[in-house]
């Protein structure tokens, strides 16, 4: 978990960046950061929807 949650901080700023461009949606994220290459926490290639509101549900719970 504290792995998971480490990857999660590394990835805020991209993820803050894209939703600032307009990709709002889970989909519209996992679709840009698959055009952006960004590899997903177990090395792989593919961002999917469930994986990115499962990604941004951590974060809010882990924002102070």
């Amino acid at each position: 978990m504290h792995a998971a949650n480490l990857r999660a901080w590394a990835l805020l700023a991209v993820i803050q960046e894209i939703r600032a461009a307009g990709f709002i949606s889970y989909n519209a994220v996992a679709r840009e950061l698959n055009r952006r290459r960004v590899p997903t926490h177990r090395g792989g290639r593919q961002w999917y929807p469930t994986t990115v509101s499962r990604l941004l549900v951590r974060l809010s719970k882990m924002k102070p």
